[in-house]
């Protein structure tokens, strides 16, 4: 049986900094700036957390793009720890992203190299 994952949306330094941490533990690279992560949040985009039993597992963010006029939400990263990975846990932080996206009024979020139609 699989532990319940809980999303909630993180705003806070003291969660973005435990988002640094677990970025730094998935990816092995130069961090996002929390002053930038916060400054994003503060102006539409999104950092949404994976918590099993209050603590962090997973991580989601985004950031607003605007190109010919249209405005939509960048997904920039996404990190499972290793020890929770292949659970299905990035398949629910992008479901719970895309329902965010929607309440925030994105119709679009683009990923990478793909555009995902909200």
């Amino acid at each position: 049986m699989t532990d319940e994952l809980i999303i909630k949306s993180l705003s806070t330094l003291e969660d973005l900094q435990e988002v640094q941490r677990l970025e730094i533990l998935v990816w092995g690279m130069d961090c996002v700036p929390t002053h930038q992560t916060i400054t994003a949040v503060k102006n539409g985009g999104l950092v949404l957390g994976g918590y099993i039993n209050g603590q962090l597992v997973g991580f989601q963010y985004s950031f607003p793009g605007f190109k010919d006029g249209r405005v939509f939400l960048c997904s920039h990263m996404l990190a499972i720890h290793p020890d929770h990975q292949k659970k299905g846990y990035g398949r629910l932080l992008k479901l719970a992203q895309q329902e965010e996206a929607l309440k925030k009024g994105y119709d679009l979020i683009t990923w990478t190299m793909i555009h995902w139609k909200v």
